[in-house]
């Protein structure tokens, strides 16, 4: 048994950088990022927990 066969994946969560929208830069579509829920989010990551974030937040894909 390989040790990926032993991940709860019911544990597992999957988010996105935090956006505020669409834009254009130079003739190119571009996802335009939340600077400010990006920090925050960065923070928990270092901390090792995002489970704040993801009670603030949610885990669907949002842009706003």
């Amino acid at each position: 048994m390989t040790p990926l066969m032993n991940i709860q994946t019911d544990k597992i969560n999957s988010l996105m950088l935090p956006l505020t929208g669409f834009g254009n830069v130079g003739g190119q579509s571009v996802n335009l990022v939340d600077e400010a829920k990006a920090a925050e989010l960065g923070e928990a990551l270092k901390q090792g927990d995002v489970s704040g974030c993801i009670e603030k937040y949610g885990t669907e894909y949002a842009v706003g």
